[in-house]
């Protein structure tokens, strides 16, 4: 049975998925005229679905077949069946190595088997580690000689790692846990299974979407799976960094899929420090401390990602711009004029990333604290960085040579703004006392037009077409430097 949109069932265990649907209950909550009830905050957060089935299906569907090899119902079975493995094998043996890796940072890439063995693997100590994965393996029920195969597995997949032919992948190993040592504490013993079980509860809900399973039989299965998840953690924060070291294992920093590590970072940052506190409408863990991930991941209010979601998205949504935002900040020509970037992007100049150009003072001087959130490369080779606390205007007028002339406007500065159309794609040209600020180039979808007919029609009409939007954006840049100048007093 198919429910109506308004009478989707609610399940409270797909907010451990949530990293994945956060997005689309935020749009939601921004297209919103008025605030969202709590329980259309439910729905939308906890919905099974995360918009009409119909319109998603066939997208639902590719990603499963893409991401998953995932294109019926048997092959559903065989790789959530691949994904509880984790819960066996890859958490407790990943947790040994983390362990490992923080008794001996200097020499982890030179120990044998026979030292790791000894130190770390006898009976009691993966006795221990291995009751805290009981909820989900059941492992605390089997008899005797079943625990001992298990630990002699155990043994045999962390002492492999030390054999004298994978000294690479310890190196490898080594510099993943450097980098990431502060996330290993918060996620204790469960290191990085965490994301299998995040990606297990919204693959669930997809299948459902997708029509691989009816939305009772989803719902049953994320019942079965998401209470034994709730009794696996004790809280929130373990949870995400657990999701998190698992996420960056799969996928390192940046990786170029359509959800990165970077963006899975930012997702989760979001959820812990936005306002409307998506989580606590789950009701799990409700004792869970996120000021930890909050305090590691960068306070609210002060990250790109709270201006971006806090500040400037409603306001764009106030003044019906929402879209425009929304298809500005995916346009990344990849060194075209006129591009847009948002944190966790590549930039126009190259594979130089958002974060790389905003720490570079060879483009920009940020000061410490400073919350950078949107990039702009308009042109010969002039560049633009919106912060929380004003606009870097970046600009190198001899190409072969020479450094970068360099301007920053506080928000609390005069500006005016100003706003151009133009009929060709539908482009919108926003200027700062005279000086090009952001382009919103080829926006013709708006307007409900194809690129051939907006190529065709006269560009006074579409001028007049756009005319609201003008006015608007100048309106929205306004409240956004009035808004960021009484953040910044």
């Amino acid at each position: 049975m198919q429910h109506p949109a308004s009478q989707q069932p609610v399940n409270k265990y797909v907010a451990l998925g949530a990293v994945y649907r956060y997005p689309h209950y935020r749009l939601k909550q921004i297209e919103s005229a008025t605030p969202l009830s709590d329980e259309d905050q439910r729905q939308s957060f906890l919905g099974l679905h995360i918009a009409d089935p119909a319109e998603h299906r066939n997208a639902l569907r590719a990603s499963l077949e893409e991401n998953y090899g995932i294109t019926d119902r048997d092959s559903l079975k065989a790789y959530v069946e691949s994904l509880q493995q984790g819960d066996w094998i890859d958490g407790p043996v990943h947790a040994l190595l983390g362990r490992i890796y923080l008794a001996h940072r200097q020499d982890f890439a030179n120990l044998s088997p026979e030292q790791v063995t000894h130190a770390f693997l006898a009976d009691g100590q993966l006795q221990a580690l291995t009751a805290r994965y009981d909820p989900v393996t059941g492992i605390g029920s089997a008899d005797d000689e079943t625990r001992q195969r298990y630990f002699a597995d155990l043994r045999q997949a962390v002492a492999n790692t030390f054999l004298p032919e994978q000294g690479e992948y310890r190196e490898h190993l080594a510099a993943f846990f450097e980098t990431h040592e502060n996330w290993l504490a918060p996620a204790g013993d469960f290191s990085i299974v965490g994301f299998n079980h995040s990606r297990l509860i919204d693959i669930l809900a997809s299948a459902a979407t997708a029509g691989f399973l009816s939305e009772e039989e989803a719902l049953a299965l994320i019942d079965h799976y998401g209470s034994q998840i709730e009794q696996l953690y004790p809280d929130w924060q373990t949870f995400f960094f657990s999701c998190l070291l698992g996420k960056r294992m799969l996928v390192p920093q940046g990786g170029g899929r359509t959800l990165d590590s970077d963006d899975y970072l930012i997702f989760v940052r979001d959820m812990v420090t936005a306002t409307h506190f998506p989580l606590a409408i789950s009701g799990l863990w409700p004792d869970s401390d996120l000021s930890l991930i909050a305090g590691m991941l960068g306070q609210a209010g002060q990250t790109a990602s709270a201006v971006i979601q806090d500040v400037a998205l409603p306001v764009f949504a106030r003044f019906d711009l929402a879209e425009v935002w929304q298809y500005g900040s995916e346009l990344h020509p990849g060194g075209e004029e006129d591009s847009i970037s948002l944190p966790g992007d590549p930039v126009a100049t190259g594979s130089t990333s958002f974060q790389e150009q905003a720490e570079d003072p060879f483009f920009f001087n940020l000061q410490e604290g400073e919350a950078p959130f949107l990039q702009a490369d308009t042109g010969l080779f002039k560049y633009i960085m919106l912060t929380d606390r004003g606009i870097h205007f970046s600009h190198r007028p001899f190409i072969l040579f020479g450094g970068m002339r360099k301007r920053f406007v506080a928000w609390s500065e005069p500006m005016q703004f100003t706003c151009e159309a133009s009929g060709l794609l539908c482009s919108l040209t926003v200027k700062v006392n005279g000086r090009k600020l952001i382009s919103f180039p080829d926006n013709y979808g708006r307007y409900g037009l194809t690129e051939e007919k907006a190529i065709e029609m006269d560009s006074k009409k579409v001028r007049a077409l756009m005319q609201q939007d003008v006015d608007n954006m100048v309106a929205a840049f306004t409240a956004l430097r009035e808004q960021l100048a009484q953040r910044a007093a």
